[in-house]
């Protein structure tokens, strides 16, 4: 009897991992028959090349097909490309907007051919439920106070300032200068701005506006604040070139992104600190894609979880960093 008992156990034990396998298998593979498409704007940096691979690798996980383009950090290239992957009869357009206003006439398209849009890390004009389904994107007015208030806490007797600016007229850009530039204001005029030009998240144009600042106006610099790892390591590139060593006679601050280089950056001493904006958004644009075909509804925007970064736990995260 305990034999037959024993043997009943282990074929229900069997059945039960049989079904749920099945079930596993059933549950990762809901997305086969869609074609998503991503427009991506550029594919040259450790940011955009992350964002894209992390699309392409969670959509896939579910069955999903990707079809993807890049426009070489050109709006009028992107609205063509997203309008060539319409042209796919995709289910989904995944967008990431160089700029802010640009970006309309591939909203317009989209909405015209039925494809619900999905923006990623930053937003575009037009109005959520409507124009687009979500903007899935970090915070950057709080990542751009959270490095203000880094130079207010290290900082409380003033500093002078110059600014690396990420990409004119993208939502990212202007909110990440906007939370920077006003919680320093409020915390005093002992804070000056005394510079700022476009790097427009370029390493090599990062490079050239920062040596033009320190050309400018030298050993009255205190900190240099950027937009983006790629632009703060082209600062780096500057700094150094230039026979200034970065840390010492400038510290450098990034509002944004976080990579493991960055990271690695700040553990030797050669970057302050730094806002996270992770470009890992794939298996949240899986999931708003699950839940619309499901029926339901998501929310207009939809934050990504960031941290940020400083000598205190950049070793630690960097056992985490995903990219």
């Amino acid at each position: 009897m305990k034999k037959i008992l024993a043997i009943l156990l282990a074929l229900t034990l069997v059945l039960s991992v049989g079904v749920a396998a099945m079930a596993e298998e059933e549950t990762e593979l809901w997305g086969e028959g869609l074609k998503i498409g991503l427009a991506q704007m550029h594919y040259t940096n450790a940011f955009r090349i992350a964002e894209t691979e992390s699309v392409i690798s969670a959509f896939e996980a579910v069955g999903a097909e990707v079809v993807w383009n890049e426009a070489g950090n050109d709006t009028a290239t992107q609205v063509a490309n997203a309008k060539d992957l319409l042209a796919q009869d995709i289910d989904y357009l995944l967008l990431p907007p160089k700029e802010e206003a640009g970006l309309v006439p591939a909203l317009d398209a989209a909405k015209e051919a039925g494809v619900p849009v999905i923006l990623l890390d930053r937003s575009a004009n037009g109005e959520p439920g409507v124009d687009y389904v979500t903007a899935i994107r970090s915070d950057a007015i709080a990542e751009g106070e959270w490095c203000a208030q880094w130079i207010i806490d290290n900082y409380p007797d003033g500093a002078n300032i110059v600014e690396v600016f990420g990409a004119p007229g993208s939502t990212t850009a202007m909110d990440r200068a906007e939370g920077f530039w006003n919680l320093l204001a409020e915390a005093g005029d002992q804070y000056v701005k005394l510079d700022s030009q476009v790097g427009d998240n370029m390493r090599d144009t990062a490079q050239k506006v920062t040596e033009n600042m320190i050309q400018a106006h030298g050993s009255d610099i205190d900190i240099i604040v950027t937009h983006s790892d790629e632009m703060t390591f082209g600062a780096l590139q500057a700094i150094e070139g230039m026979g200034y060593v970065a840390g010492e006679d400038f510290k450098v601050l990034s509002i944004g992104d976080g990579a493991s280089a960055l990271l690695e950056a700040i553990i030797d001493g050669r970057v302050a600190a730094c806002s996270e904006c992770s470009p890992l958004l794939g298996p949240q644009a899986v999931e708003v894609v699950k839940t619309l075909e499901e029926g339901g509804t998501v929310e207009g925007l939809i934050w990504a979880n960031d941290r940020f970064f400083t000598i205190e736990n950049a070793a630690e995260e960097l056992e985490k960093a995903g990219w």
